[in-house]
């Protein structure tokens, strides 16, 4: 499976699993899927030593990063919940995260 097979099926499971409306995936600063950020956000991404979630009045995301090899993936799932992405949800998700990493350090070599 290839990089970006890889991707979309990782996007189209936690999307079915849990409560996300949209999966934004950059790779080295290139987006691979999803919706634009801006360079503000992009750089706090960046700077995050760990996942974060991020609680608005109507909505949450969850920001998290991945590294394969030489490659940094930064991973954003948003939610329209506000209480989306508890302790639990996230555990699930960062195990699956944890997958995804392992499979794209596979394709690599």
């Amino acid at each position: 499976m290839n990089e970006d097979k890889l991707l979309n099926a990782f996007s189209k499971a936690i999307e079915t699993e849990f409560d996300v409306y949209n999966i934004t995936i950059l790779k080295n600063n290139i987006k691979l899927m999803g919706n634009d950020i801006t360079q503000t956000d992009h750089e706090r991404y960046l700077s995050l030593t760990q996942t974060a979630v991020f609680r608005h009045p109507e909505n949450s995301r969850f920001v998290s990063r991945i590294y394969s090899g030489n490659d940094v993936y930064i991973i954003i799932l948003d939610s329209k919940h506000r209480k989306s992405f508890d302790g639990l949800e996230t555990r699930y998700i960062i195990a699956e995260m944890k997958k995804l990493a392992k499979r794209l350090g596979e394709i690599i070599k």
